[in-house]
């Protein structure tokens, strides 16, 4: 027994309370999506299992958008792709781990 890998593949967009701060907010982006693996690394599955999940995953990823980018106000963060790649027979065998992770910000709104 070990442990296995789990991928996320996830797409986000931002939502921006200033459109103006839509080119500052982009040269700001390696940052942003630095933020993001970190968090996103410490997962484990069961973090992201139901409603309660998600919102807490959308909770945390807006706090760390908003410390990545400040002063630039961020309203939300609104998931357009989210999948979670493993074994489903494996999962039930095996703790398992979020070893890798690949997170793309597909606009700023």
């Amino acid at each position: 027994g070990g442990k296995k890998s789990v991928f996320l593949n996830m797409k986000v967009s931002l939502e921006l309370t200033n459109e103006a701060d839509k080119e500052k907010i982009e040269v700001l982006m390696p940052r942003v999506i630095d933020y993001f693996q970190v968090y996103l690394r410490e997962l484990r599955v069961e973090d992201l299992k139901g409603s309660a999940g998600m919102y807490r995953l959308r909770e945390e990823l807006l706090a760390r958008v908003r410390a990545a980018v400040a002063p630039i106000k961020v309203r939300d963060v609104l998931f357009n792709q989210i999948l979670q790649l493993f074994f489903q027979i494996i999962n039930s065998l095996f703790p398992i781990e979020m070893t890798s992770i690949c997170t793309r910000i597909d606009h700023v709104i």
